[in-house]
């Protein structure tokens, strides 16, 4: 889900929710991971659990979850529940295990395995679980302890155990202590994380992976499907990657048909050419077919079938573009983190693929899988990402470029016409900027229900009508530079019959028609909170004030520049007509939980504010 301004700020009244700290769910007593490397090709792991569950919320820690794929298997499960307060012990082996196919990430094919105690609570998991690797292994299994939240663990170990002298990696929270096994003279590796504190799950709290113990690990080198590849560095892994492409031949029709078509174009031209061409004949499909899911399909057979996966569309469009002589780079990232983790390169880390074309003016980074993103914008989900260039030679590890916070603005701009019986016309104007629009791409295509529910949130009235009633944008504009904003305006109307209240002879208008606050909790903080930087929302709307009233008061304006807000607000006087503007922005950061307190006492104000009043009284007659 995308962490815009819109989804955290606009249309929420101010919400204070209480901290509820949990009981302890949980208790891993004892959890307890080994994986034996026996080749390149062959591996066990091996997995010992003790848990105490409390309740229904705790169940998950005592949960078993494996995957079989065309490189693991799981071969053997036990488990034995007891339950504390008297009853039947009850046993559970392979035959109790469920199993559900289908396709998942990097696999072609896939089966889930899992299973879920069933007794009366509280009672006592013990389960044994083997799984088996065959063909390759290149990466090892991530050993994180601390699975849910108000569940301490209070003894944890991973050995990872490898042939003698085998070369492997790892990025932990710690390093291991390392040993030479006497039977069979073999290294171990063993981390050990005892007395893990139960983590609380709070709104705005760090990434948990932050806040507990992990190991990440795999060989330096490895065989994969009859390939072989070296994960010593970024490098070698995008030259392993390279030796994955398949051939960049397009059916001779297509191949063509973009000589002609582009032979008068500029570079930008045939960018635009080849990213209209995926928009109107392909369809992404997460397939993952190809070498374990890292290869990409050939053009000739995504040409021919008209979709394909991420791999397989941007090297597709890779190879029109070669036809159209424009080179391009094949592009891995992770969507869901902006950065890996330092001097750890493996196999794994990354989730998507796409195309990286260098023009004279700018870098253009192609979405293939969505050309519904406007050209040369870089969407939240690779903007300020670490990302792997791969080509024939090899590969770089770059940072794509983020555009500035001051950029990604949301404004709506509202005329409220209201009459004395309470009624009023609402003509507003929403503009969004870069991650802000990704929200509104498709919006003319939208259900009218879904237009009410996102342009409605927060109206301060009854609603009685709603509709759009023009959108236009810039997404076609892009002009190869790196000055180029994507933004949509969508223009609609609303209208009710209780917009204002009436009291005795006064008017009470809402400052704004839509509230605007930020979600806080009540409580002690048990963690430390974050702050992203989400860009500025600017809410400003018009009051005409009808005729026989004057205003009589105003809400205390708001001017707030702390370590966590900037904020801004302004009500200028015209004939016949009052406009009121709050102009918010958050700052990010990392803040202690001892700032908390004060981070809810300013939230305070922008909700006492959004939800204010603007006092109209008649004029007295002479």
């Amino acid at each position: 889900m995308k962490r815009t301004l819109l989804s955290l700020l606009l249309c929420l009244s101010f919400v204070s929710f209480a901290q509820k700290k949990p009981a302890q769910n949980a208790c891993v007593e004892s959890y307890v991971a080994s994986f034996n490397l026996s080749s390149a090709t062959s591996a066990q792991y091996t997995v010992e659990k003790e848990v105490t569950v409390n309740n229904e919320d705790g169940i998950m820690a005592a949960c078993m979850m494996t995957a079989d794929d065309d490189f693991r298997t799981l071969t053997s499960f036990s488990a034995y529940v007891t339950p504390l307060n008297g009853g039947k012990p009850v046993k559970s082996n392979m035959k109790n295990v469920r199993r559900m196919g289908g396709s998942h990430g990097q696999v072609d094919n896939f089966i889930l395995n899992a299973w879920a105690p069933d007794a009366p609570y509280p009672f006592v998991v013990r389960m044994k679980y083997v799984v088996t690797y065959r063909k390759a292994v290149p990466s090892f299994p991530v050993f994180d302890p601390v699975e849910q939240d108000a569940t301490p663990v209070k003894k944890s170990s991973y050995s990872l155990i490898v042939p003698r002298d085998y070369p492997v990696k790892w990025a932990a929270t710690q390093e291991p202590s390392k040993s030479v096994d006497e039977k069979t003279g073999k290294d171990v590796y063993l981390w050990e994380f005892n007395d893990i504190a139960a983590i609380t799950e709070e709104p705005m709290m760090p990434p948990i992976s932050e806040l507990t113990p992990h190991v990440y690990s795999c060989p330096v080198d490895f065989e994969y499907l009859k390939t072989s590849g070296s994960q010593k560095d970024w490098a070698g892994l995008a030259a392993w990657n390279a030796s994955l492409f398949p051939s960049y031949d397009l059916p001779q029709a297509l191949e063509t048909k973009i000589k002609e078509e582009t032979k008068d174009m500029t570079e930008l031209e045939k960018v635009r050419y080849v990213y209209d061409y995926l928009r109107e004949n392909t369809r992404y499909v997460s397939v993952q077919l190809g070498i374990g899911g890292f290869a990409p399909a050939a053009p000739s057979e995504v040409a021919f079938s008209g979709y394909g996966d991420c791999k397989g569309l941007s090297f597709f469009a890779k190879a029109m573009l070669r036809v159209a002589g424009v080179e391009s780079r094949y592009v891995v990232l992770n969507t869901k983190r902006k950065s890996f983790p330092h001097n750890f390169a493996s196999m794994g880390q990354t989730n998507h693929a796409m195309l990286c074309v260098p023009l004279q003016k700018d870098t253009v980074w192609l979405e293939c899988t969505n050309p519904a993103y406007p050209l040369g914008y870089k969407h939240e989900n690779i903007a300020g990402h670490q990302v792997l260039l791969v080509d024939d030679n090899g590969g770089d590890m770059v940072r794509v470029s983020a555009y500035p916070d001051s950029l990604s603005v949301r404004k709506t701009s509202c005329v409220v016409t209201i009459s004395p019986d309470g009624a009023a016309s609402i003509d507003c104007e929403s503009v969004a900027a870069l991650d802000n629009a990704e929200d509104y791409i498709d919006v003319r295509n939208w259900e009218k229900k879904n237009q009410l529910r996102e342009f409605t949130r927060g109206f301060r009235a009854t609603l009685e009508d709603f509709s759009i009633t023009g959108v236009t944008d810039n997404f076609s504009e892009y002009d190869g530079t790196e000055l180029y904003v994507p933004s949509i305006s969508v223009r609609y109307k609303i209208s009710s019959k209780q917009y204002v209240n009436n009291l005795g002879s006064h008017l009470l208008v809402p400052v704004l028609p839509f509230n605007t606050g930020i979600s806080v909790m009540r409580g002690e903080r048990v963690n430390d909170f974050v702050l992203h930087s989400l860009g500025g929302l600017i809410e400003e709307a018009t009051l005409k004030i009808p005729e026989g009233y004057k205003v009589e008061s105003v809400p205390e304006m708001l001017s707030l520049d702390s370590e966590f807000f900037k904020i801004e607000t302004r009500i200028c006087s015209g004939e016949g007509e009052l406009t009121v503007r709050l102009k918010l922005i958050i700052k990010p950061g990392y803040f202690p939980k001892e700032a908390y307190a004060e981070f809810r006492e300013q939230s305070r104000l922008v909700g006492k504010f959004c939800g204010s009043n603007i006092v109209l009284t008649p004029i007295a007659k002479s």
